[in-house]
């Protein structure tokens, strides 16, 4: 069984730090959700458990019907509407590295299942599809065409990376 783990915590967790946007007042917000169902909105619940602390992804996710976009993931229910967002955590992938499908995708900006911005870090470094910063737009994923930063590295196992960045807002559609 594949077990991806994102832990959540008061030590080591999920936090995201925003800015938000102009209507709400300023400074910054701290989210630190909890590792519990309250809390997150998993795609597909039978394949998480929340457990000691963490959020535990247990199977591996199948394509879904629809425009091309991550398998699996699951999101925070509830938080501030930011303008501009920062986000840290510890990610641990418990499948060996001769495994394919190591991939880690940070989803924000979520409007809905088919209208999100996600940052896609995987273990095949060899194909750009695989590493940067993506729009789902009601449509099959593509890439943020607008320039991340100077650094163009590819994510590896033994860096750090920082993706912090303002998206641009998927413009909201009646219905």
């Amino acid at each position: 069984m594949r077990r991806t783990t994102l832990r959540t915590g008061s030590v080591a967790g999920l936090c995201a730090t925003a800015i938000p946007t102009a209507s709400a007042a300023a400074g910054f917000v701290v989210v630190r959700p909890p590792a519990t169902d309250r809390h997150w909105a998993p795609l597909t619940p039978e394949k998480w458990e929340f457990t000691a602390g963490q959020v535990l992804m247990t199977d591996r996710g199948v394509p879904p019907e629809g425009p091309c976009r991550p398998f699996q993931y699951a999101i925070v229910r509830k938080g501030p509407e930011s303008g501009s967002l920062s986000l840290t955590g510890e990610i641990r992938i418990d499948e060996p590295v001769t495994r394919n499908g190591r991939d880690v995708v940070l989803i924000f900006n979520f409007q809905s299942r088919t209208r999100f911005y996600y940052a896609h870090l995987s273990q095949d470094n060899t194909i750009y599809p695989h590493h940067g910063i993506f729009v789902v737009d009601d449509a099959d994923r593509g890439p943020h065409r607008r320039p991340v930063g100077r650094h163009h590295r590819r994510p590896t196992h033994h860096r750090r990376h920082r993706l912090a960045r303002r998206p641009p807002r998927l413009p909201r559609r009646d219905g």
